[in-house]
């Protein structure tokens, strides 16, 4: 091949090489772009979406649990409180997100102790009584259904909810340092063991980080899948 042929060859793939770097940056920024499709969307409406059957959800994936009247009840009355704090709040969306990550911290930490037995509920949980083990769940059901209910409010009206983002990123890496904290702090309590205590302080602050870099991360943004030791 010639000088002048070779040259041309190296400009077209310079050329090929720039027109894929572009359509990748396009896809990028048309994935990442903000559009909120219902940005005057209503929390009653929220609810209409999340328990349509067959409806769409970016998280299908996650457990969602019965929702029997009273579950719904009080799930109903912590999302119409979010929704009328956020809209007073300077950052509606953020109030919004806050929220989500609060229900969905209770409602693991629930899970979790209700994964014990009688003696550590009741060690754990004040006012605990033998037997109340179905209102343990129903509690942490409704704060599920919270969670849920505010997602696919924030989902149609900030466009901040995409399967892989920051929520999912928190429940994956919050799951097993709940667990790990609760079974801890259960060993505190029971076992009157004070470095068990420590540990599970440790696991607080370390819930309490992941909480904020999350409130902080972009909408849409997608995490790569925490490889933790437990499950």
């Amino acid at each position: 091949m010639t000088a002048v042929g070779l040259t041309l060859c190296h400009l077209v793939i310079a050329l090929i090489v720039a027109v894929v770097a572009y359509a990748v940056r396009e896809v990028r920024r048309r994935r990442m772009a903000v559009r909120p499709r219902r940005p005057d969307l209503t929390m009653d409406e929220a609810w209409g979406l999340a328990t349509a059957p067959g409806a769409f959800s970016p998280d299908a994936g996650l457990i969602r649990p019965p929702m029997p009247d009273e579950v719904r009840a009080e799930a109903e009355r912590v999302t119409r409180e979010a929704e009328q704090f956020s809209l007073g709040a300077d950052n509606p969306r953020l109030a919004i997100r806050q929220a989500i990550l609060g229900n969905a911290t209770l409602a693991l930490q629930l899970a979790a102790i209700a994964e014990h037995d009688e003696a550590a509920r009741q060690a754990l949980v004040q006012g605990y009584e033998p037997g109340m083990d179905d209102l343990l769940r129903l509690a942490a059901a409704s704060r599920e259904w919270a969670w849920f209910t505010l997602r696919v409010y924030a989902r149609w009206k900030f466009d901040d909810a995409v399967a892989d983002d920051w929520f999912h990123n928190y429940v994956r890496v919050a799951r097993p340092y709940i667990r790990e904290k609760v079974r801890l702090a259960k060993e505190h309590v029971m076992r009157m063991d004070s470095s068990a205590g420590r540990f599970a302080e440790i696991y607080d602050a370390l819930l309490a980080q992941l909480q904020a870099n999350m409130a902080k991360a972009r909408p849409k943004e997608r995490f790569v899948r925490p490889d933790l030791p437990w499950n």
